[in-house]
């Protein structure tokens, strides 16, 4: 197993939390990325990004990632949060990775902060861990289907809070999504 710890920390020092963020190959929401990623680094939070390939990912602009791990290798032992980065190329790479959905399933039933933000609440959805929890997705009537599908109560808001759970509606939600991560963290953190 890959040591996450290592990923982002300074030498001597403990970060916040170890992170996994999860993106898609392609039509990767370049703000969505960059806001979190952003609020997490700046809390002291150890990021480290996950694919469906080690492929260099992109956006919808000049956005590259390189995965520093594949969504099969995380463990749940190694990250405090679990991320999900929207865009469309959720819908076709990662809304039925069946990878992507254990991990979820792990991450919700050992008590992880599991977010996404923009498509990426349908994998949330789909892995089941939304039933009875208010939960927000980007404003298109399927995409709100399938959350509702998936028993979540959904709420038109930018972010949704529900325990661990941390949803955002898109783009213009990014910078409230990332503090809200960081704020679930902090509070899983002091308890």
């Amino acid at each position: 197993m890959l040591n996450l710890f290592a990923f982002g920390s300074q030498a001597g020092s403990s970060p916040l939390a170890r992170v996994v963020m999860v993106v898609a190959p392609q039509k990767l929401a370049d703000n969505e990325y960059r806001e979190t990623r952003a609020a997490l680094e700046k809390s002291g939070a150890a990021v480290t990004v996950a694919g469906a390939t080690l492929e260099i990912c992109t956006g919808y602009g000049d956005i590259k990632v390189k995965p520093d791990i594949l969504i099969d290798q995380v463990s749940t032992e190694e990250f405090e949060a679990l991320i999900i980065i929207g865009g469309e190329g959720v819908i076709p790479y990662l809304w039925e990775h069946m990878g992507l959905r254990q991990l979820i399933k792990n991450a919700f039933t050992q008590n992880r902060v599991v977010a996404a933000i923009c498509t990426a609440p349908v994998a949330l959805a789909r892995a089941g861990v939304l039933k009875g929890k208010t939960a927000t997705v980007f404003a298109d009537p399927e995409y709100i289907a399938e959350l509702k599908a998936g028993g979540a109560l959904y709420r038109d808001m930018p972010v949704a809070v529900d325990g661990n759970l941390v949803t955002g509606n898109g783009p213009e939600a990014s910078q409230a999504f990332g503090a809200k991560v960081v704020g679930a963290l902090l509070t899983r953190r002091w308890k």
